[in-house]
C-alpha cells in the first residue's frame, strides 16, 4: 500500500512519538509511505535519520485557544488558516497525481490541511483522534460543525481510548484502538535503585498536567520527615508563567536539594531507569502514553481518577488512583506507595501488568489492527 501520513507538529508530543511508532511498523510490513510535516522538527529529523521520504507543507491547525474565536488575534488566526488552505491545496493535488496514494492518514483531529483535495480525488482518509481538544489542550475547533462533518465523512475514525470513542460516539465511524509504544528500549531497562525512593512526574510541564500538585503533595510527606525521598520532573516548560510558579515554589519550600528539573529527556533508559513511583497527574488524558511507559518501566503508578489514565490502570488492573485535585488524597496515596513498592507482592502485581502491557500495547499490535482498517477501506468492506 501507498500510505500518506500527514503529521500534526514535529515537535516532541505523544502523537509525534505515536506516528513514528506506526510508521517504522508499517514499514517493516512492507508498505509504501510519505509524511506530510506542518514544519520542520524533531519528527523531520527522525525522519531523516530513519531515511523516509517526506515534504513540509506549511499548514495551520484545526483549532485555536478556548475563548480567543471572538478576539481580534482568533480572527487574524482563521483568516491565516484560510489563506494557507487555500495556497496549499494546489500543492496536494500535485502530490496526490504524483504519488498515487492509496490512502491518507491524519495523525490527530488538530490537522486537516489536504482535506478538500484528498476528498475531491477519492482517496479513502482514516483519521486518528489522539486528543480530548477541550478537556486536555484548552482548545476549541476553528469550526466545530465543520470538523464534525469531516470526521462523519471519514472512511473510519480511530478512537485511542474508551474515553476519545465516548467523547465523539455520534461518528457511525468510529473504532477503538489503544495507541501503540515502542517495547523494545523497555526489555532492555535496567532500573538503577538509589539510595532514595525516586518519584517522578513525566510530560509536558503545564497547568493541566499537574506538576504543582504533585510538587505540593510531595512537600506534605517531606514536612512530616519522610527523609529518603526524592522527586524529578522531566518534560519542557510550556509557558514562562508556570516556569516561575514551580520554581517559585520549591525556592520558598527549600526543596531544591530533592527535587530535580531534567528537562526534556528522550531516551526511555534516562527517564525511566531511576524512576520508583511514577504519578500521572493530568486533568484529563486522552490516553496517557506516559501510563504505559510507567507500567512498562516496571514503576509503581499513581494516576489521576480521569479519561485515559483510569481506563488504562483498570484495564492493566496495576497502580491506584487518586482524586484529580486533591493534594491531600495523592499525599496519602503516595505515603501508601512508599511502603508498597518495597513489597514483593506488589511487585509481582506490577510485573504481571508490564507482561500484559508488552503485549497489549505494542506499536507492532497498534499496527498490525490498522492495517487491518486500511484493507477493509480497500475491499469496500467498510460501508
Amino acid at each position: 500500500m501507498r500510505i500518506c501520513y500527514i503529521a500534526t507538529n514535529s515537535e516532541i508530543t505523544g502523537a509525534t512519538l505515536s506516528l513514528l511508532g506506526l510508521i517504522d511498523e508499517m514499514i517493516n510490513m512492507g508498505n509504501e509511505l510519505l509524511i506530510v510535516a506542518m514544519n520542520r522538527g524533531y519528527l523531520t529529523e527522525e525522519l531523516e535519520k530513519r531515511k523516509i521520504r517526506y515534504i513540509v507543507i506549511s499548514t495551520f491547525p484545526t483549532y485555536l485557544r478556548i475563548g480567543n474565536k471572538r478576539t481580534l488575534k482568533g480572527r487574524l488566526r482563521i483568516m491565516r488558516k484560510k489563506w494557507f488552505d487555500f495556497f496549499s491545496y494546489k500543492r496536494f493535488e500535485q502530490l496526490i497525481h504524483l504519488e498515487k496514494i492509496d490512502i491518507v492518514h491524519y495523525n490527530a483531529s488538530t490537522i486537516d490541511a489536504g482535506y478538500k483535495a484528498f476528498k475531491k480525488n477519492n482517496i479513502p482518509i482514516v483519521w486518528h483522534i489522539r486528543e480530548l481538544l477541550e478537556e486536555d489542550l484548552g482548545g476549541e475547533f476553528f469550526s466545530k460543525n465543520q470538523m464534525k462533518k469531516k470526521l462523519s465523512d471519514a472512511n473510519r475514525v480511530i478512537a485511542i481510548s474508551k474515553s476519545v470513542e465516548e467523547k465523539y460516539e455520534c461518528l457511525h465511524n468510529i473504532q477503538l484502538i489503544y495507541n501503540g509504544i515502542d517495547v523494545d528500549p523497555f526489555r532492555k531497562l535496567i532500573k538503577r535503585h538509589e539510595r532514595k525512593i525516586c518519584i517522578g512526574i513525566v510530560g509536558r510541564i503545564t497547568e493541566k498536567k499537574g506538576q504543582l500538585e504533585v510538587l505540593k503533595a510531595f512537600n506534605l510527606l517531606v514536612k512530616r520527615e519522610f527523609s529518603d525521598i526524592s522527586l524529578k520532573i522531566i518534560g519542557e516548560f510550556e509557558t514562562e508563567e508556570y516556569k516561575q510558579k514551580i520554581l517559585n515554589y520549591i525556592n520558598d519550600e527549600s526543596l531544591g536539594n530533592i527535587v530535580e528539573l531534567t528537562g526534556p529527556l528522550k531516551k526511555p533508559e534516562e527517564i525511566w531507569n531511576t524512576i520508583d513511583i511514577a504519578v500521572i497527574a493530568s486533568h484529563f488524558e486522552a490516553f496517557g502514553r506516559v501510563t504505559i511507559e510507567a507500567v512498562l518501566a516496571g514503576s509503581l503508578v499513581i494516576g489521576a481518577d480521569t479519561g485515559g489514565t483510569k481506563e488504562l490502570l483498570d484495564y492493566l488492573q496495576t497502580g491506584m488512583l487518586y482524586q484529580q485535585g486533591n493534594i491531600k488524597d495523592l499525599e496519602e496515596k503516595l505515603e501508601a506507595a512508599l511502603t508498597l513498592v518495597k513489597e514483593v507482592r506488589e511487585k509481582e502485581k506490577i510485573q504481571k501488568s508490564k507482561e500484559k502491557a508488552f503485549i497489549d500495547f505494542s506499536a507492532k499490535e497498534n499496527a498490525r489492527k490498522i492495517e487491518i482498517v486500511y484493507q477493509k477501506i480497500l475491499s469496500n468492506i467498510y460501508i
